[in-house]
């Protein structure tokens, strides 16, 4: 059966089918996350509410993102500034999670990012934009209030803190590299765009060598809502020990390529299967590749990569034969 269960940071975005000219909400309605949590929390607080949620980079690492932000050094004596980054570099082939939220619901990413660089005390966010997202570097630059401009405003005049962040769109030249995160501050810097020895990492030595967060745009869209509703809500959204949802895509020869937002945990059979329609009439599929197999994998799962690999080295004999 379809998912139909809570699609927190897509319910504003059409998941599947022809995109909306514009966006579907204004920021007013954006602001719940900070205005009934953050806005009254301190920045240890929304620091912990977020490490208790379980909430992983949601950029391919998986890396908890509460530790992550717990590695930036903090108190009267911490380096100034710090900077916060959202990773919008998306140029895996066939991705297009990150594309769907900046351009469905930018406002949300900004009310994360407000909220992300509330917790880590940071003094400007970026936002490393790829160069192909011409659209999402609209709606972001919006001066109505959807978009950067009036989302920095709205958060320097309303912070009961009196805490004070600027934000910066930065378009990215273009190279796929940039998607690691010290290759990214390297290209913001100016230079080659090319991955930096760690340690130290960029927690502690980042962007212009001052402590520096990476985020993915994915992760930081889920901040708000962890922030609005609760650790525990945003554990109850998924299937297995890994909390809350994930943006899963399908392109090529499916039935119905398209983005879905659906529990962790989801598996591959029901994710091309059930919301993908199964392979396209005509085509057949190969089995799927994944980038490690874990110590327990069952002897199915394995026989599955066997299988890939007989069938190419098949192949490969078929062609020597034929020269």
């Amino acid at each position: 059966m379809p998912y139909a269960g809570e699609t927190a940071h897509t319910k504003h975005s059409a998941q599947t089918g022809p995109r909306s000219t514009s966006p579907p909400t204004n920021a007013p309605a954006a602001i719940n996350g900070i205005a009934k949590g953050a806005n009254r929390m301190s920045p240890e607080e929304v620091h912990e509410t977020v490490k208790r949620s379980g909430l992983r980079g949601r950029g391919g690492a998986g890396f908890p993102t509460g530790v992550k932000w717990s590695l930036v050094p903090r108190g009267k004596d911490a380096p100034h500034p710090k900077y916060l980054v959202a990773n919008a570099d998306e140029m895996e082939p066939g991705t297009f999670k990150d594309r769907l939220l900046l351009e469905g619901d930018p406002h949300q990413l900004i009310e994360g990012m407000i909220v992300a660089a509330y917790a880590v005390q940071a003094d400007a966010a970026y936002i490393f934009l790829r160069w192909a997202y011409r659209e999402a570097a609209v709606r972001l630059s919006k001066g109505d209030g959807r978009g950067l401009p009036g989302m920095a405003i709205w958060a320097r005049t309303s912070w009961r803190s009196g805490y004070n962040l600027e934000m910066i769109l930065h378009v990215s030249a273009g190279r796929y590299i940039c998607g690691e995160e010290t290759a990214l501050l390297n290209a913001l810097e100016g230079k080659r765009a090319k991955p930096r020895a760690k340690p130290p990492y960029p927690q502690t030595v980042g962007l212009w060598g001052k402590p520096t967060v990476v985020n993915n745009v994915e992760t930081l869209c889920n901040v708000p809502h962890i922030v609005k509703h609760g650790p525990d809500w945003f554990q109850s959204l998924s299937r297995t020990e890994d909390a809350g949802t994930k943006l899963y895509g399908a392109s090529g020869k499916v039935k119905r390529p398209g983005l879905w937002e659906l529990p962790m945990g989801t598996t591959a059979r029901e994710l091309l299967e059930e919301h993908a329609g199964g392979c396209a009439t005509g085509s057949s599929s190969g089995g799927r590749f994944p980038g490690a197999l874990p110590p327990n994998s069952s002897p199915r799962r394995i026989s599955i990569c066997r299988w890939i690999s007989t069938r190419s080295e098949k192949r490969e004999a078929a062609w020597a034969r034929g020269r």
